[in-house]
């Protein structure tokens, strides 16, 4: 998604704030994440139909992701919403030591770099995707965002190089013994050269280092060689996600 404008709004039945959402309205599409207590009831029902027609405004496609199971997913099925793909939450507990020894360098991002990075963002991730249905909600990283994450206290971001080659970037954050994966991958003219794995074991050492033990990252079900890559290494689905589109 290009040309993305976020807006948070809130969600309410009969006049009373029931749950919150935050919207990426592009061109064509919306992508809605909603944080809702769903209730059964027809108020709730056609308060939240009403919503996603109000915040489409004429445009070809709204998306929304809900919890496998959730009751949320029975009603956007009910509502006329269809199954677009799925992503997971996987998760790792940190045992043992974690030792980097490939051939790739990492340099840590400096506050004045976020533009440097934020270009490489997003011609990994929303210029040159991996083949997805998921991809036309990705959407360019936020300036704001890049910035509070190089020079956040929590997050670190690195530059990655094969010998004098620019080949990726990885982003951590920490939070005590918790830790996160957020932003890895390669530029599209590196990925198949098993470079992969090496981002990843340096990141496990990483947040190893930091005092992390409990490891999350978010991966895209269709997106198969990183989620072989992530099962190699260990790490096991917490959590699934179901998106789902409703054209208008």
């Amino acid at each position: 998604m290009r040309d993305v404008v976020r807006t948070r709004l809130v969600i309410r039945v009969n006049g009373e704030v029931v749950g919150s959402a935050i919207c990426d309205i592009g061109r064509e599409r919306v992508y809605v994440r909603l944080k809702v207590e769903v209730r059964d009831s027809e108020d709730f029902r056609r308060s939240l139909e009403s919503f996603f027609k109000n915040v489409a405004k004429g445009r070809r496609e709204i998306w929304v992701r809900a919890e496998k199971g959730s009751s949320l997913e029975k009603l956007l099925k009910e509502l006329g919403f269809t199954e677009a793909g799925k992503s997971v939450i996987m998760g790792l507990e940190l045992k043992g030591d974690y030792k980097y020894s490939g051939e790739l360098a990492f340099k840590r991002v400096e506050c004045d770099e976020w533009e440097d990075f934020k270009r490489l963002h997003d011609e990994i991730f929303v210029n040159n995707p991996f083949s997805s249905p998921l991809s036309k909600i990705l959407r360019p990283l936020d300036p704001i965002d890049a910035k509070a994450f190089i020079c956040g206290p929590h997050s670190e971001a690195y530059f990655t190089y094969l010998r004098e080659e620019l080949v990726g970037i990885v982003g951590l954050s920490h939070y005590g013994e918790a830790g996160k994966i957020p932003i890895i991958g390669l530029l599209p003219e590196c990925r198949g050269r098993g470079l992969g794995k090496q981002l990843l074991n340096f990141a496990l050492m990483r947040l190893k280092e930091l005092g992390v033990k409990r490891i999350e990252l978010a991966a895209d079900v269709q997106n198969v060689p990183a989620m072989r890559l992530y099962t190699s290494a260990g790490f096991k689905i917490v959590k699934e996600h179901v998106y789902y589109v409703l054209h208008m």
